[in-house]
This record gives C-alpha cells, sequence and structure tokens, in this order.
C-alpha cells in the first residue's frame, strides 16, 4: 500500500470509530429518557390516583408516537406511553412530545426532551423539560418552575380549571 491508501484507511478508521462512539452514546441516551419517562409516568399516575375516588373521573395509560432525533440530525418515531385523565366530557393528557440528542462526537452530547400536560380549553399546555437524564422544569406562559410533585399538583389544579368540554363529547 501506498501512503495515499494508508492515509485513506486512516481517515476511514478514525471516522467508523467517531459514529460508533456517537451512535452508541445517541442510544444510550434514549435508553435513559425511555427509562426516565416510565418513571415520570409512574409518578404522575401515583400523585393524581386520589382522583379516582371521584364520580365520572378516570385515569388511563395510552400509547403515543413522537419523533427522537440523534446528533446526526436522523430521526425515527418511538413508541412511549402517556396519561389521559378523564373528567366527565374533558380530558387532559400528559404525553412525551419529542426528544433529542444534540452535540457532536468530539463535545459531550446533550439529550433533552418534552412532555406535555394538554386539554382542551387551556391557554396554553404546561412542558415538562428533560435535559440529561432527569425532568427538570415546567413551564408555560405564565409557570416557569423546578419539576416536582408539589409544582405539578399546581400547575393541574390550574389546567383542570380551564378545561372545556371535549368538542366529541356528548
Amino acid at each position: 500500500m501506498n501512503s495515499s491508501q494508508i492515509a485513506l484507511i486512516d481517515a476511514a478508521r478514525i471516522h467508523i470509530n467517531s459514529r460508533i462512539k456517537s451512535n452508541q452514546l445517541s442510544a444510550q441516551a434514549l435508553k435513559t429518557w425511555s427509562e426516565a419517562l416510565k418513571t415520570l409516568m409512574g409518578s404522575i399516575a401515583q400523585w393524581v390516583s386520589p382522583l379516582t375516588s371521584l364520580d365520572d373521573v378516570s385515569v388511563t395509560e395510552v400509547e403515543c408516537g413522537y419523533p427522537a432525533g440523534d446528533n446526526s440530525d436522523r430521526e425515527a418515531r418511538q413508541k412511549g406511553s402517556g396519561l389521559k385523565l378523564t373528567f366527565a366530557d374533558t380530558e387532559l393528557t400528559i404525553l412525551p412530545t419529542w426528544f433529542k440528542v444534540g452535540g457532536s462526537p468530539t463535545a459531550p452530547l446533550i439529550a433533552y426532551g418534552v412532555v406535555e400536560l394538554s386539554g382542551h380549553g387551556m391557554k396554553a399546555p404546561y412542558k415538562i423539560k428533560y435535559l440529561n437524564g432527569a425532568f427538570e422544569k415546567i413551564e408555560n406562559s405564565v409557570v416557569d418552575a423546578p419539576f416536582g410533585e408539589l409544582t405539578f399538583g399546581g400547575c393541574l389544579v390550574s389546567a383542570i380549571g380551564d378545561l372545556k368540554p371535549h368538542p366529541s363529547a356528548r
């Protein structure tokens, strides 16, 4: 082999190793997100479980799809689960809406995503924001606070007050 072929092989080897590392890190970030999402939905289900003692209230798990992208701008639909809280003829959904891994193979990757709390009649959905392994904050046009049971509960109280009858419910 001549020197240009050796240089080509070296460049390809470096690129392949970089891509493999990047893909592994993106896959690990998606796995961590999925586990955190499962824990989040379990916690929320536990927090709202007292509501089921009321007539005409139900809490059900729902399947959903959302886009997930890696640091190479590839995107694929992921399957996930969320919650639907039904109050007579109104409902709230708590669903993952997107996940993304950013950065480069030479810089630390950043994983971020959003879970939305939304319902018919709400002024704006609440966004529960995820960053590098944890759900950190909840925000909308009125709230921008650290995420936790008390903050979520307050947002839920406000959201329930804004709900309107679902157009298809009669």
